[in-house]
């Protein structure tokens, strides 16, 4: 997921904790652009980018690499 702070940041940790669907959020790494992250759910990935569209968060599949990205 593309950051560009630590309040955007925040925004999407707490759009994440509002989706049922979601079970975990783990960090894995952080930088000043980026932030990669293992999000555990229930159901099928379909479900998950309909429950995330909801919370204003876009889920992308781009060649294998799942993007995540606020403003869905």
């Amino acid at each position: 997921m593309r950051i560009t702070g630590l309040q955007q940041w925040g925004e999407a940790q707490a759009a994440l904790s509002g989706v049922t669907q979601v079970t975990n959020v783990t960090l894995v790494a952080m930088d000043t652009g980026y932030a990669r992250m293992v999000i555990a759910y229930n159901g099928t990935a379909e479900q998950l980018r309909e429950a995330l569209g909801a919370a204003h968060l876009t889920l992308t599949n781009r060649g294998g690499q799942w993007m995540l990205a606020s403003g869905g």
